[in-house]
């Protein structure tokens, strides 16, 4: 006779939903995996239980990993984001110097410009006009 299973077994009733089942018996398959019969009908026992548990650790664990692609995909479009921006200053960075150094060029040019028009160096004026005219 086999002895009765140390855990209980649920049985699902349209009517009333899971209720435990106290004359539900072990049973052993073909394979060793641990069933429970009650009424001629087999239920999965504790291997049940642990094939419930594996699957449902699984499916918490693919959710987590979901989860953490959104996270990655996120903070990746924040650095490409952020070296856009970095991008762009650097840019006007350079942007900014080149017009510093026009700047101290053309006040040089004109530094000269005002020196040869004070000496009265008329000759020297028409010549630098005409090379940079």
């Amino acid at each position: 006779m086999p002895k009765k299973h140390s855990g209980i077994c649920y049985v699902f009733e349209r009517s009333s939903g899971y209720r435990p089942e106290k004359k539900a018996h072990s049973v052993k398959n073909d394979l060793g995996l641990d069933l429970l019969r009650f009424k001629n009908t087999l239920y999965e026992g504790q291997t049940g239980l642990l094939f419930y548990v594996g699957a449902y650790l699984t499916i918490a664990f693919q959710q987590g990993m979901a989860s953490l692609r959104e996270e990655q995909a996120v903070l990746f479009a924040e650095y490409q984001q952020t070296q856009a921006i970095r991008t762009r200053i650097h840019e006007a960075e350079q942007f900014y110097a080149h017009i510093r150094q026009l700047r101290h060029d053309m006040r040089a040019h004109l530094a000269n410009i005002k020196g040869l028009a004070q000496s009265g160096e008329h000759e020297s004026l028409t010549e630098l006009y005409r090379q940079n005219g």
